[in-house]
């Protein structure tokens, strides 16, 4: 019998230090690194950094969204992340965050987080080495020097009646309104055509939300109620049925045959869960607390977008 549990105990080490080799080695596998598209910079320059992480394969970066001064930097654009595969069971998220810097001197960005989602849909947090850039500044030793200003040269100018000048000023002015009346007449009978994927137009709808500051204004059934709506409209267009105005029970059911990973639907079920909580009163959480229900959001739809609309380079609007 002692015998017996001595194997059971040594085949559960065994057990364990496998897990353990296993998660060290897939932590191994993941590097990161912040780099500059430019040199020989000076004040103003608008410097391209690449943003990397090589990762196993079906694994996903949830990189961060930088506010607009970030620490010494000024983030101009903050572009979209794209995935390459790299053919050996990796891939490498790459994301390109435009910057300036109005100051000569070295300086170094600040303490870059970003979380990482495996195929099991585990989430941790890593971080991304300090990068420093030096910027020169735009004046040389010749700028200084004083120099003599040469007059302009006078010319001698014919007398136009001022009647003239008013009526060619008049009929350049009719004709760009009238050119303008013309093009908005175009436009407006032109259909729009929405080229975006599914996924694209989710995490736009994310955006807006974020950028019409229900939480900060105290409106947090009304922000609930948009995320909510959000989820609902891609789980739709994703499996091809309508979710509206259905309970959450209804809704649990309609999904429960579609294509969707057991771990990926209860993730989107228990964000729903959350947001119907606070839509109708039964959840008052505080601002920090509710305001990760778009990060969620923004989770969910990294998750579920096939990887070939993943590589595809997508511009997000001005922030």
């Amino acid at each position: 019998m002692k015998l017996t549990k001595n194997v059971l105990t040594v085949a559960l080490m065994l057990v364990t230090l496998t897990f353990t080799f296993g998660a060290v080695s897939a932590q191994d596998e993941v590097t990161a690194a912040l780099t500059a598209g430019r040199s020989n910079l000076t004040v103003g320059d608008v410097v391209p950094l690449t943003f990397e992480v090589t990762h196993p394969a079906g694994w996903r970066v949830i990189a961060p969204e930088l506010p607009e001064q970030w620490g010494d930097y000024e983030v101009r654009a903050q572009l979209l992340p794209t995935i390459r595969d790299n053919g050996d069971g990796t891939e490498t998220t790459s994301q390109q965050i435009d910057v300036a810097l109005f100051a000569p001197g070295t300086f170094q960005t600040p303490l870059m987080e970003f979380r990482l989602v495996n195929d099991s849909g585990q989430m941790t947090t890593r971080q991304v080495t300090p990068l420093s850039l030096t910027i020169n500044s735009v004046l040389t030793p010749d700028d200084m020097e004083l120099r003599d200003i040469k007059p302009q040269a006078e010319l001698p100018v014919p007398f136009v009646s001022p009647l003239v000048y008013i009526g060619a000023v008049a009929l350049v002015a009719v004709s760009v309104a009238a050119l303008a009346l013309a093009i908005r007449r175009q436009q407006a009978n032109r259909p729009v055509i929405d080229t975006r994927s599914i996924y694209q137009v989710a995490y736009d709808d994310l955006n807006a939300i974020d950028g019409r500051r229900f939480v900060e204004h105290g409106d947090y059934r009304s922000y609930a109620e948009e995320v909510s709506n959000v989820m609902r409209r891609l789980l739709e267009r994703m499996y091809g049925i309508s979710l509206k105005d259905h309970t959450l029970l209804e809704v649990r059911r309609m999904l429960r045959d579609v294509d969707l990973p057991p771990d990926y639907l209860r993730f989107a079920l228990s964000l729903l869960v959350d947001c119907d909580y606070v839509k109708f009163g039964h959840e008052m959480p505080d601002a920090n607390d509710i305001a990760a229900r778009t990060t969620r959001a923004r989770q969910f739809i990294l998750l579920v977008e096939p990887m070939d609309a993943a590589r595809q380079v997508r511009m997000e609007g001005a922030a």
